[in-house]
């Protein structure tokens, strides 16, 4: 149930995973099959309080309904974006970065940061944890503990696949 009572969409300025209790979100196949519209937001932040923790699961089953957040994606403290079998597509603008202070854990499917100049801070001002296990990461600008206090760690496991992009500096 949303708080809104309406599920997400493009329009909303913000969509906010930060509750007090521990919680799963789900967006699997019936979500991406039957409500794409959800699919398209603004911004997400995914967080937790202490004692507890919040997790987007993300199981959509294959790469072609991607989740595509438009602006920003913050992962803070206690938040947690597991991806099994889906794509996530971070558009951002150009020197908005998309920030991991959590843990984001790709097991199996696509994750791509789309624009150049877009940062994928991974331990931004905190510990943000990037597992990448049997999926694949394009990214343009991926840095590892980004700020003073920004503990990052990238953990490649398995068979992932991965390209960084780089300017062409072309009109």
């Amino acid at each position: 149930n949303w708080s809104l009572n309406v599920p997400p969409f493009s329009s909303q300025s913000i969509i906010l995973i930060t509750n007090a209790a521990t919680k799963t979100v789900n967006s699997d196949a019936t979500t991406a099959g039957g409500f794409p519209g959800t699919l398209t937001i603004s911004n997400l932040v995914i967080g937790a309080p202490g004692g507890a923790t919040n997790t987007l699961l993300l199981s959509h089953g294959g790469t072609g309904a991607p989740l595509r957040i438009l602006r920003t994606l913050t992962l803070s403290d206690r938040g947690a974006l597991v991806m099994n079998n889906a794509a996530l597509r971070l558009e951002g603008l150009s020197g908005n970065p998309q920030i991991i202070d959590g843990a984001l854990t790709l097991n199996d499917g696509l994750l791509m940061v789309t624009n150049n100049g877009v940062q994928l801070l991974v331990g931004n001002n905190s510990g943000g944890v990037l597992t990448v296990s049997n999926g694949t990461l394009m990214a343009y600008y991926p840095i590892v503990g980004a700020n003073v206090g920004g503990n990052g760690t990238w953990n490649i496991a398995a068979k992932p696949q991965w390209k960084v992009y780089e300017s062409t500096g072309g009109a």
